[in-house]
């Protein structure tokens, strides 16, 4: 039960901080040009580290207190005493986001414009 309640507070967290910006910034990351789709795949690996680096905080047993969290409820995380040396984990994920996102920035010089946010937008709204 706890884990599935970290496991929103996360993703409520990470919907917090992409979704405001993404809301204003709508203009510019929906074009078609160079601009949007680096600021768009930029918008979205900030948000997937961000992801990551509150995951690996609730894995060291650190106080978790995100916005949303701190307004509303007083909770902290239990580190499991069998973990060590999580900092490790932290790095996997944010190798592979770094080298998507280099990737994507690649591509897009290349010609092939690939647009997280048209991407999204898509999928939700058809």
């Amino acid at each position: 039960m706890y884990y599935r309640y970290y496991l929103a507070s996360e993703e409520v967290s990470m919907i917090l901080t992409l979704r405001p910006f993404q809301y204003f910034l709508l203009p510019l990351l929906l074009g078609r040009s160079v601009i949007s789709c680096m600021a768009s795949n930029t918008l979205y690996a900030l948000a997937m580290v961000w992801y990551a680096y509150i995951t690996h905080l609730g894995y060291r047993g650190e106080p978790n207190k995100s916005f949303f969290e701190s307004c509303i409820l007083e909770s902290y995380v239990i580190a499991l005493p069998f973990l060590n040396n999580t900092q490790v984990f932290y790095w996997y994920p944010l190798v592979i986001v770094a080298f998507l996102w280099l990737f994507s920035i690649t591509l897009i010089f290349l010609g092939l414009r690939l647009n997280v946010t048209r991407i999204v937008m898509a999928f939700h709204f058809g």
